[in-house]
Order: C-alpha cells, then sequence, then structure tokens
C-alpha cells in the first residue's frame, strides 16, 4: 500500500529513486558527456537508418550490457541495449573521465549488412 502513494505521488520525480543505480548511473554519464561519433558509427547510423532520436531513447530506457562491456579496460567500453521501434539497436560507447563517443551501432536480429570502414 505504501509504494503505491509513493508512485501516486511522486510519479514524476520516480527517476530520483533509481538513479542510484548501476544501470542508470552509468547512461547518465554518458549521456552527459558524449562527445562525438566515430566515423564507422556515423556510416552504420546511415546504413541502419538509425536517427539521434533512437540514441536518446537509448539513455532513457537503454540497458547496460555488464557483461559484454569491458569496465576494466582503458578506455571503458559500454555496451547499450534498446528496443526502439520494435527493432533491438545495440549502441557502443567509449568512455574516458569526461568525455563519450558513440563507436558503433549493431542491429543484433537483422541480416543487414554495411560496407564500412
Amino acid at each position: 500500500m505504501g509504494s503505491l502513494l509513493v508512485v501516486f505521488f511522486f510519479n514524476d520525480r520516480l527517476s530520483v529513486l533509481t538513479s542510484w543505480l548501476p544501470n542508470n548511473r552509468v547512461l547518465f554519464r554518458i549521456e552527459n558527456t558524449l562527445t562525438g561519433t566515430s566515423d564507422h558509427a556515423k556510416c552504420q547510423m546511415d546504413c541502419f537508418q538509425v536517427d539521434t532520436v533512437m540514441i536518446n531513447h537509448a539513455f532513457e530506457e537503454g540497458d547496460v550490457q555488464f557483461g559484454m562491456s569491458k569496465t576494466r579496460a582503458t578506455p571503458q567500453v559500454y555496451i547499450v541495449d534498446t528496443r526502439y521501434e520494435d527493432r533491438l539497436v545495440r549502441l557502443s560507447f567509449e568512455t574516458a573521465d569526461s568525455s563519450a563517443t558513440l563507436t558503433e551501432v549493431v542491429l543484433p536480429f537483422e541480416s543487414l549488412e554495411c560496407n564500412c570502414p
């Protein structure tokens, strides 16, 4: 009962309750330090018809795949999966202290191929 009251009264501020979770912390950090997109990722975005709306959706609804990510490497690489308009999109971000770069865009369950360098 108490949980329902919290949801009812604080529905517009529920992100405060979950912002401490690892997934949300990583997405917040990447979103706020995103400084660019690699040429390879730009080519893939054009080929797969992925736009910035889909990338922004990943920051709101994406799931960081910690098992696939390289969190102990330098630079760190985070893999983020998001479902947008019935398409699974897998994004790869390289992060440093104060910057993040989108380095790869993959559609794991689609058989599209791009000849991106």
